[in-house]
């Protein structure tokens, strides 16, 4: 395998890592706006709140890792 199909490769399981991250943080985002329309504990709701801050600060990271993705496979 040359240099250039190695690099293709890893380009590829980058894609699709981050590709699996998008979809786990959507599922996540999902599955929280559910349990917080059946919750009536303001304990639970709070909790909520923080795994949903949590998921955006992954939200930001898949994003950045997408760029550096991007970036690296111009060069």
């Amino acid at each position: 395998m040359s240099g250039e199909d190695s690099a293709t490769g890893e380009l590829d399981t980058m894609r699709k890592i981050v590709h699996d991250l998008n979809g786990e943080i959507f599922l996540i985002r999902g599955h929280v706006e559910l349990a917080r329309n059946s919750c009536r504990d303001l304990k639970t709701k709070k909790q909520l709140e923080g795994i949903q801050e949590r998921t955006n600060a992954l939200d930001l990271l898949s994003k950045r890792l997408r760029q550096l993705e991007e970036e690296n496979s111009i060069q």
